[in-house]
């Protein structure tokens, strides 16, 4: 297992996250909570915005937020602690909106 690299200065980071699944506010304002425990301390959060999806047909409308992140960690160890956010996310609530027979 790679171990994390922390930076001696905090570093600005900027997200846009989104939820088109289950309940959309829910699942924003979860990985808002942990993007500020896990990653850094959340300076900033924009207001929640409807989008209808772009670059593919989908009947569920996006619901999009962005925020500013301070963190310590160098930009592979935030990108790695992203991924396994959404991970997470897509296998806590993605699983029971996939079509069955």
């Amino acid at each position: 297992m790679e171990k994390e690299i922390i930076c001696t200065e905090k570093h600005i980071v900027y997200l846009a996250l989104g939820s088109n699944i289950g309940d959309k506010i829910k699942n924003l304002t979860s990985a808002i909570e942990e993007i500020n425990n896990f990653i850094g301390q959340v300076t900033e959060v924009s207001s929640f915005f409807e989008n209808k999806p772009q670059g593919f047909k989908s009947h569920n409308i996006f619901l999009n937020a962005c925020l500013i992140c301070k963190t310590n960690l160098n930009p592979i160890s935030t990108l790695k602690e992203i991924k396994k956010i959404a991970k997470q996310h897509l296998q806590k609530n993605a699983w029971k909106y996939f079509k069955r027979l």
